[in-house]
């Protein structure tokens, strides 16, 4: 394909950068949104979207992360495994549409207007062409490609917002309208790029789609439990509370979502550079220390966050979400700890083991269902947030610690700094400082 690989620390500053500009413009797009369309409105947006997203989470059936494992370990022929991710585009498109279509049947989701959920289900093929996409260039190590998609994905949904929900005063169907141009712009992309080197065919070739699902498989299940677990809250209280107490929690969790993007773009690093190392005691060595130094950052940002969060919240988005600032709150300690499970998981999952620590993440999922069954009849939204915290709670400490029974090092090791994680960070910058003399 010709595309030139960038060494680790590049990827990570330049996709750290991206996640910064993510974080910013994110945070202004959702302010303006939620102040446009007040509780009620943001709670309709996110209660529709919160199915379909899911549904191509466990439709993506692992393949992004197969097809970059396959790519990067050079096993078939790029321009073949392109064409069979295309023919498994098909097919789960169409299946991942139905089982949306259904939902919305049968649902609470009914009581909405049928054009927005009609909207909800067009954008499932599109997002999924996205996730595919995102793989390939995984695999051939493009962290700058995927970092630019999401720059046109942050523009496009910021145009979005104020022409369609703002300017021409569309609202709710103004910000459905916005998600799918949001996919459908990344989509071009992305495609744009592939065909630069590829022609794309919808082919099955030989073995290969086979070989893609039966690698996928494992860490499709991981990742749908895992997303299953952060999107459950918001299923069950569609259920049980009006949409503009789902507004409320969902302006509370999107803020605490903003401190993930630190750990998850440092995952998305770490799977790209496991699926291509060969060496294990490599792998193992760059994700703890990594993790070592990711979690004292997450824990002083959610310290100063979690202090001034109703304030902030009541400043930013008015006075109608003050009921936002106690779920961040509660969230913030659950959020610094699954960090641990959002550094380590990318990197077993790239070296092949996507199911290795499935368990706990099954085990978080049913503590997270049970708490919310429990706690939302009795605090509502707080108990959403109370079960989301413990549960998160539970997967990052459960993870590291299988994470460390089978790399054979101690739970210490992943938790504490060590004098030579900072040492070496000076080194970085001391070398970054000659380099620019």
């Amino acid at each position: 394909m010709g595309m030139k690989e960038r060494s680790t620390i590049f990827n990570i500053i330049s996709t750290l950068s991206t996640k910064f500009i993510l974080l910013f413009g994110g945070f202004i797009i959702s302010i303006i949104l939620a102040r446009l369309l007040g509780p009620e409105g943001k709670g309709i947006i996110t209660a529709i979207f919160v199915f379909p997203l899911l549904i191509v989470s466990l439709a993506d059936m692992g393949i992004r992360q197969a097809s970059a494992y396959f790519i990067g370990k050079k096993k078939y022929e790029p321009s073949d495994i392109v064409s069979s991710i295309a023919f498994l585009w098909l097919i789960t498109s169409l299946f991942s549409m139905l089982m949306v279509f259904v939902y919305f049947l049968i649902g609470p989701s009914n009581n909405y207007h049928w054009i927005i959920l009609m909207i909800a289900i067009g954008s499932v093929p599109i997002k999924l062409i996205n996730q595919y996409s995102k793989g390939v260039m995984q695999g051939f190590n493009q962290i700058s490609t995927i970092n630019l998609s999401q720059i046109i994905q942050l523009l496009s949904n910021f145009s979005g917002v104020l022409l369609l929900v703002w300017l021409f005063d569309l609202g709710i169907l103004g910000a459905a309208l916005t998600q799918i141009a949001m996919a459908f712009s990344v989509a071009v992309y992305y495609l744009f790029k592939i065909s630069k080197h590829f022609k794309i065919r919808i082919k099955a070739v030989g073995d290969i789609p086979k070989s893609l699902f039966m690698k996928g498989v494992g860490f499709a299940a991981a990742l749908f439990i895992i997303n299953l677990n952060y999107k459950v809250d918001i299923m069950i209280l569609d259920f049980m509370v009006n949409p503009d107490e789902i507004g409320l929690y969902a302006v509370g969790v999107s803020f605490a979502e903003l401190l993930w993007q630190v750990p998850s773009a440092v995952g998305m690093v770490l799977f790209a550079k496991s699926a291509t190392t060969k060496n294990t005691v490599d792998s193992v060595t760059r994700s703890t220390t990594i993790l070592r130094m990711v979690l004292p950052i997450m824990a002083l940002a959610s310290i100063i966050i979690g202090l001034f969060a109703p304030y902030l919240i009541s400043l930013l988005y008015g006075i109608e979400f003050a009921g936002s600032g106690s779920v961040l709150r509660i969230l913030l300690p659950g959020v610094i700890l699954i960090t641990v499970s959002k550094i380590l998981h990318p990197d077993l999952a790239a070296r092949g083991y996507p199911l290795y620590a499935l368990r706990v993440f099954i085990i978080t999922l049913v503590i997270n269902l049970i708490l919310n069954f429990i706690l939302i009849p009795k605090y509502g939204i707080n108990g959403a947030a109370l079960a989301s915290t413990l549960s998160y709670f539970f997967a990052g400490i459960g993870f590291g610690f299988v994470y460390s029974r089978r790399e054979k090092i101690s739970m210490k090791e992943l938790f504490f700094i060590k004098k030579q994680d900072i040492t070496h960070v000076k080194d970085i910058v001391k070398k970054k400082l000659n380099r620019k003399r």
